[in-house]
């Protein structure tokens, strides 16, 4: 058996460093692709999506959404729009993202938010959206409300959703004894970073995910 180290303490700081998806219709269709997985793909040359003359649709209003939209063009996309929930006022990508986006050509519109993902034999078609009209409730968390009555549909051959990310918890064993929240973080004493005995955490696993820690 290979002897296993001794250590005082441990930390966790594996950060968040996958994408996060939808439940909704259509997310197993081909054509649907995440956000960090995207981009990890085209930096490694490991894309196999052909983005040529292609209409692409990215979800999302973060900066991860922009440099998805942005990188679309630039592999080809004939015609690339960005759907989010929030307002132009509220979107959290930085406002100089936004505006090389929209120099780049891509289209922004705000306030819409995913139904369903359209297909036709397995593949993507295009994407429904339906109006959203309010992202937070009154103690600013995230909180989105819709009308059904108002939608639309976007063609789209590529959908990217660029909603978020998460970590990766599954390191931790079922017997670990570390407590994960129901966002996908785990618990920690918020003095001393501790999560168990001698194990700590901190960073985007603590938090959630965050541009600077």
């Amino acid at each position: 058996m290979k002897e296993v180290a001794a250590y005082d303490a441990v930390f966790l700081g594996s950060g968040s460093n996958q994408s996060r998806g939808l439940p909704i219709d259509g997310m197993d269709l081909d054509g649907v692709l995440l956000g960090l997985d995207f981009l990890r793909d085209r930096s490694l040359n490991k894309l196999t999506t052909d983005f040529k003359g292609k209409k692409a649709v990215v979800i999302g209003g973060g900066n991860v959404a922009v440099d998805c939209a942005r990188y679309a063009r630039r592999l080809g996309a004939a015609t690339v729009a960005m759907s989010c929930l929030e307002t132009r006022g509220e979107m959290p990508a930085h406002p100089w993202e936004l505006e090389m986006a929209w120099h780049e050509g891509v289209f922004i519109d705000c306030s819409w938010g995913p139904k369903r993902v359209l297909g036709e034999n397995g593949k993507v078609v295009g994407i429904e959206l339906r109006r959203c009209t309010t992202v937070f409730d009154q103690e600013g968390r995230f909180n989105p409300k819709y009308d059904d009555m108002e939608m639309q549909t976007l063609r789209a051959d590529i959908v990217v959703m660029a909603i978020g990310q998460r970590s990766d918890l599954s390191y931790l064993g079922a017997d670990s004894g570390i407590t994960v929240t129901r966002s996908g973080t785990i618990q920690v004493n918020g003095e001393t970073m501790q999560a168990k005995g001698a194990v700590f955490a901190a960073g985007d696993v603590v938090t959630g995910h965050k541009s600077v820690i």
